[in-house]
């Protein structure tokens, strides 16, 4: 659904574009001055779209932006590691940001995608289970047949036992 935005959304920028070209164009009956008025209204939409795109590295004193990525390499190497050992098709709960990694880099399945974005699943229940009773969580790891919990906290419930955790504090569990 996502993917219809995109030309709709190029399609209503220029639509706004040529009209905000014509209509200065028709007050200061200069073209040159039109389209440097265009390009500033296209400057502004853009700065906002790709504002928080990057990150600005201020602590070395060089002001270098760097582009975000969703997620870390540690998240790769884990979300790795599980098909490597464990094979592939799994369904893992893991958190927003790296369930969006979890079909491509390691052809399994998250439990849910936050859906402003491709919206799969139920974003409310990864919410709950970190925040849950090992009950709760127990029930809704059943439920949702999650095979593997991704998590960067301890977890410290009998049905999970940890199969992976990293220097950084990325810890895997398996459901048993």
């Amino acid at each position: 659904m996502m993917v219809g935005f995109a030309p709709l959304a190029g399609i209503g920028l220029l639509f706004i574009m040529e009209h905000a070209y014509t209509f200065f164009n028709k007050k200061t009956g200069n073209a040159w001055l039109s389209a440097v008025f265009s390009a500033v209204i296209f400057l502004l939409v853009f700065s906002h779209v790709l504002y928080g795109y990057y990150e600005v590295d201020t602590f070395s004193g060089k002001n270098i932006a760097y582009l975000m990525y969703p997620i870390h390499e540690q998240d790769y190497d884990a979300i790795r590691y599980i098909a490597s050992e464990h094979g592939t098709g799994h369904i893992i709960l893991a958190g927003s940001a790296t369930s969006y990694a979890v079909y491509p880099v390691g052809n399994s399945y998250p439990v849910a995608i936050v859906p402003g974005n491709l919206g799969y699943g139920d974003v409310e229940v990864v919410c709950k289970f970190f925040v849950s009773e090992c009950n709760e969580k127990e029930d809704m790891a059943y439920r949702y047949n999650v095979d593997f919990v991704m998590t960067r906290n301890v977890q410290s419930c009998g049905f999970l036992r940890e199969v992976y955790n990293d220097s950084n504090g990325l810890y895997i569990y398996r459901v048993i």
